[in-house]
């Protein structure tokens, strides 16, 4: 098996010889089971960044924290915040631990007085 990626495009090459078990449904009493969520292969979240008078959307894989989005150099560059910032999500006080959803903005804010 392997796994490639073009783009936003994941590709699995399974093997011709692989062989999966006939599903027993004829078995007295069986109930046929439902079948698996449909989960995307690469989910990702859009959030909202804003920093000062910068504010751009951002997609960011499924699963991430808002102390990845502060660590990530590009989106670092493009907003303009050092992460020395205090962070609200939604207009609330957050952590760097906290797992964003789909739509969160996150807000960036600098403490008067300081410089950088």
């Amino acid at each position: 098996m392997g796994i490639k990626q073009e783009g936003d495009v994941i590709t699995y090459e399974v093997p011709d010889n692989l062989v999966l078990p006939k599903p027993q449904d004829d078995a007295p009493g069986a109930t046929p089971e439902p079948p698996p969520p449909q989960v995307p292969v690469n989910p990702m979240n859009t959030v909202t960044v804003n920093f000062g008078p910068n504010s751009q959307e951002f997609q960011v894989p499924a699963g991430s924290t808002i102390g990845a989005v502060m660590n990530n150099m590009y989106i670092k560059e493009i907003i303009g915040f050092t992460g020395k910032e205090t962070v609200n999500l939604n207009g609330r006080p957050s952590t760097q631990g906290h797992v964003l959803n789909p739509g969160d903005q996150i807000e960036f804010i600098k403490e008067d007085g300081r410089k950088n």
